[in-house]
């Protein structure tokens, strides 16, 4: 069975391979990780993920630039890549403004997700992106 490809972005290293090691122990998934947004889009090149997940807070030298304004920029500058959906990781921890994020961009392919869910709450929020979201509901 192929594995589905994920793209996980996080400055965090402790946090991506606790990460990667819970998804691909489901033997659904592969996780390939980047810790800095300027290594993302060769990444995304060379990898070709089926679902990009990223940090919110990216670079704490330039806090200017940051995982919801890249997912954005890659919208726009990138359209070949708009098939893939794009999940945010805040800290965030109230359900009602994640929710409330995710269905202001859910139009995009942008999902929120809470980052201190836990992996088996990540793995079924990830699941269920891949699940519903398809590129021609865009407008």
């Amino acid at each position: 069975m192929k594995r589905i490809k994920v793209m996980l972005v996080d400055d965090e290293q402790d946090f991506c391979k606790t990460f990667q090691e819970d998804f691909y122990d489901t033997g659904q998934f592969e996780v390939r990780y980047a810790n800095t947004l300027q290594h993302e889009m060769k990444d995304i090149d060379e990898y070709k993920p089926d679902i990009i997940i990223q940090d919110v807070k990216m670079d704490k030298e330039r806090p200017s630039v940051d995982g919801e304004a890249f997912a954005y920029k890659l919208r726009k500058e990138h359209p070949e890549y708009n098939h893939i959906p794009i999940v945010i990781l805040t800290n965030v921890i109230e359900a009602g403004c994640v929710n409330k994020l995710t269905e202001k961009n859910e139009s995009e392919g942008i999902f929120y997700l809470t980052k201190l869910q836990e992996s088996t709450g990540r793995i079924a929020f990830i699941a269920n992106v891949l699940f519903r979201w398809r590129p021609n509901k865009r407008a």
